[in-house]
């Protein structure tokens, strides 16, 4: 208890903290608020090129390391990071820095194949026009602005008796961020499995398929089972400015979008957890994509998710923090290699069953194990700081499909919404079983 009381005490001092920088910031954020709503036009990538770089050496690899530290300079875009030999880096690169780029990579006697000629082009068939957007079969069929989400949520707490919409927190641009609270019998309590999704605003597969795992939690009768010893919880986006800005107006905007040093937008928002804050795998520089914010929990984000899971530390028996891309499903630690105290008995049981049950469906395989050894070192990450600050043995992150040698990455098609939700949905009925034996 006292321990409780006094990490909630300092979550305490982190909000005056904030509050008081926001209203040191406002003027500057009304500035910009008029500046978007007076011109601001929206991002086109015609020409933009995604090419792939496979480091076949130590050298090239730390060549590839340095220019990712320098890349908000630069004017470069890293999709995946270089982070051991021969794994796939994807670099989204403009027109302009193309050839300059080309030159310093022949310079270094890197070679690079090109992925993506024109992303504008393939962008073009990410909106699919809907015949029918009211229509609630229609929905998991395309991706959804915020505000169509939300609407949808409304809808399904309205004509259901087994749901209700939870405020965690405000987000920098005063939206509201909502989770959705799904139960057999809101009377009765039982463990939470609690999903956040949309952390990252380009990830937009992430929101896409926790909406459909509400859906189904809802309205499909094979689901309905999983409501039975667990309650749900599930935040279909909590980056919303974010989120909202990259499906207006910059598709590929990573960050929130608070206003930093320099002029920069924005804080990579699973960086800015309370939990070996800015190490490795973050970046000090506001600009750059990897930025951790300028102490923990600065993100109004961050601070409301936090909040929100410390008053419910003792019921929450299940985090998953959900992104794209890479195909992979990972526990703690993502800040070190060494393996978490509950890896070999629980964790890596668990992570091979659900992994199992996934492949089962369409026969696409994610790799699993340690954040840190599967994809890259972190700090300040989500589910370090729920497994290691409010003892969540069972937090994990997924990152959904396609793998990382696929070569669209973040611009998943519509059609495969669905499918990428079946198979998550399958996952998640074994780890209740897993849980419940």
């Amino acid at each position: 208890m006292e321990k409780t009381c006094a990490y909630n005490h300092q979550l305490t001092q982190i909000m005056t903290t904030k509050v008081m920088e926001r209203s040191l910031t406002i003027f500057l954020f009304l500035v910009l608020i008029f500046h978007v709503s007076n011109g601001a036009q929206n991002v086109r990538y015609d020409g933009h090129k995604l090419i792939r770089v496979i480091p076949a050496s130590n050298r090239t690899l730390t060549f590839l390391q340095q220019l990712s530290l320098a890349s908000a300079s630069l004017g470069l875009d890293f999709w995946s990071y270089p982070t051991a030999l021969k794994h796939p880096v994807d670099i989204h690169v403009v027109p302009n820095y193309l050839n300059e780029l080309s030159n310093v990579l022949q310079y270094q006697n890197i070679t690079y194949r090109v992925l993506i000629n024109d992303l504008q082009r393939l962008l073009q068939k990410e909106h699919f026009p809907s015949n029918a957007k009211s229509a609630s079969q229609d929905f998991d069929s395309e991706y959804h602005s915020y505000p169509e989400i939300l609407h949808e949520m409304r809808r399904l707490v309205y004509t259901t008796n087994h749901a209700r919409l939870v405020s965690i927190g405000t987000s920098y641009e005063f939206r509201r961020i909502y989770a959705i609270e799904i139960f057999e019998n809101e009377s009765i309590s039982r463990p939470l499995i609690f999903l956040n999704c949309g952390l990252h605003a380009r990830e937009w597969l992430s929101p896409a398929t926790c909406m459909y795992l509400v859906r189904q939690l809802l309205l499909d009768e094979n689901a309905l089972s999983l409501r039975a010893n667990y309650t749900w919880i599930i935040v279909p986006v909590l980056n919303v400015d974010g989120y909202q800005y990259s499906f207006r107006r910059e598709r590929f905007w990573r960050k929130n979008r608070s206003f930093g040093q320099r002029g920069c937008i924005g804080v990579d928002l699973n960086r800015n957890f309370n939990h070996q804050w800015g190490g490795f795998g973050t970046s000090a520089d506001p600009c750059n994509q990897l930025y951790h914010g300028r102490h923990p929990f600065s993100e109004t984000e961050t601070y409301g998710l936090a909040r929100y899971l410390l008053s419910r530390r003792n019921e929450v028996k299940v985090f998953l923090d959900i992104h794209s891309f890479g195909q992979l499903f990972m526990s703690p630690w993502g800040h070190t290699r060494k393996l978490s105290p509950h890896y070999k008995n629980i964790q890596e049981p668990m992570m091979k069953n659900v992994t199992d049950a996934i492949a089962a469906v369409h026969g696409r395989k994610f790799t699993y194990g340690p954040a840190s050894v599967v994809i890259y070192p972190t700090t300040g990450d989500a589910t370090d700081w729920t497994y290691a600050r409010l003892g969540i043995i069972h937090s994990y992150s997924i990152e959904l499909r396609p793998t990382f040698e696929d070569e669209r990455g973040f611009i998943v098609p519509p059609e495969q919404i669905v499918d990428s939700g079946r198979e998550i949905l399958n996952g998640m009925m074994e780890m209740v079983r897993n849980l419940n034996d």
